[in-house]
């Protein structure tokens, strides 16, 4: 990943302001307020570094590669569930603004950007709170199905994710580019952009 060291400084930053903090306290403003193990900037960026291995593998190969306290499964799954999931959508977006901002070296066709959209749905787990979240997808006589919506804007010459979304529910691909166009005609680092 280009850049991925001086972005992980970013990250280390953003996660240390206080605005980031109380954007992550999810349903206590309490949360996060004490010094504990494992502090919410390693939270947070625990999750960012996870490879798909098996928990206990994964904070101990992080205690060791960023020199902080091994923290048991329970400690984590105690503290991910304090932990606002949007911040990783806030986070995701302040790198992509990071990315047009600090690059010199940015790709464009003709002084554009070349964005692409895309979508489709996706299948989450039949849980009653994520068919009330997602609403049921399935016929009348089937038992239900929660179905959510996903969507992506894509620079294509820097290989560069501009913006994601996922919706309750299915969407359709032509309304979801028009939520992302929107999107970026709002965002402070615009320049031209041709999308597909």
């Amino acid at each position: 990943m280009r850049g991925f060291t001086k972005r992980r400084m970013h990250l280390k930053g953003i996660v240390a302001t206080e605005a980031f903090k109380t954007l992550c306290r999810f349903k206590n403003p309490m949360h996060f307020t004490r010094n504990r193990k494992m502090t919410l900037a390693i939270l947070v960026l625990t999750v960012l570094f996870r490879k798909g291995r098996s928990l206990k593998v994964e904070l101990k190969d992080f205690a060791a590669k960023f020199k902080s306290p091994i923290i048991s499964k329970v400690a984590y799954h105690k503290q991910r569930m304090k932990l606002n999931p949007l911040c990783y959508y806030e986070l995701f977006r302040y790198c992509a603004r990071l990315f047009y901002k600090s690059s010199s070296n940015i790709k464009t066709f003709k002084e554009h950007l070349i964005l692409a959209c895309d979508g489709g749905d996706l299948n989450v787990p039949s849980t009653p709170e994520n068919i009330e979240i997602f609403h049921n997808s399935s016929k009348r006589q089937s038992r239900p199905r929660p179905q959510a919506g996903i969507s992506c804007l894509f620079d294509v010459l820097n290989r560069q994710i501009c913006d994601a979304m996922i919706t309750e529910g299915k969407i359709s691909e032509r309304s979801s580019a028009l939520l992302h166009i929107k999107k970026r005609r709002n965002n402070r680092y615009t320049q031209g952009c041709i999308f597909i």
